[in-house]
């Protein structure tokens, strides 16, 4: 009479282990939306006042909610307006950005916290190729600027 074993390929495991485990961690994908503006001279409004100032943004939302960037907004004559970005949301809809909604921390000069948040809503236009509406609800401030709004993929291994 015959005795058939089963032995375990120790080393078969740990390298089928390791495929799976790096074909799933590679195929994780991160979604982002980016938008830059500026720097740029442009004619808004303050409060529904016409204004002129200068403007710049930079920034990026991940699709979790974290966000990070810069917005800065130079009334000419007038106050500043600096902002970190905080979080955002982003709406996309097949494969374009329409809607980007950022939460600000207002920061000074230095760069420290005032206390202050604001939100500004981001969209392109609907009428001018490459220019982006913004709305900031808190100062109510109203500009519109030429800049770009995307959407990124990136492979991504998590820590």
């Amino acid at each position: 009479m015959r005795t058939i074993t089963l032995r375990t390929n120790v080393i078969a495991i740990l390298a089928l282990a390791a495929l799976f485990s790096v074909c799933r961690l590679s195929a994780q994908i991160t979604d982002w939306v980016f938008l830059r503006s500026g720097p740029i001279l442009v004619v808004g409004t303050i409060g529904g006042a016409q204004a002129e100032m200068s403007f710049h943004a930079n920034a990026q939302v991940f699709d979790d909610g974290n966000a990070t960037g810069t917005l800065q907004v130079r009334v000419v004559g007038g106050e500043s307006f600096l902002y970190r970005v905080v979080e955002g949301q982003a709406t996309v809809e097949d494969e374009t950005v329409v809607e980007v909604i950022l939460t600000l921390e207002r920061v000074g000069e230095d760069g420290t916290p005032s206390g202050e948040t604001d939100v500004v809503i981001v969209r392109p236009s609907s009428t001018i190729q490459d220019c982006l509406i913004y709305d900031f609800v808190g100062p109510a401030i109203h500009l519109e600027a030429r800049g770009t709004i995307g959407l990124r993929h990136e492979h991504t291994r998590p820590e």
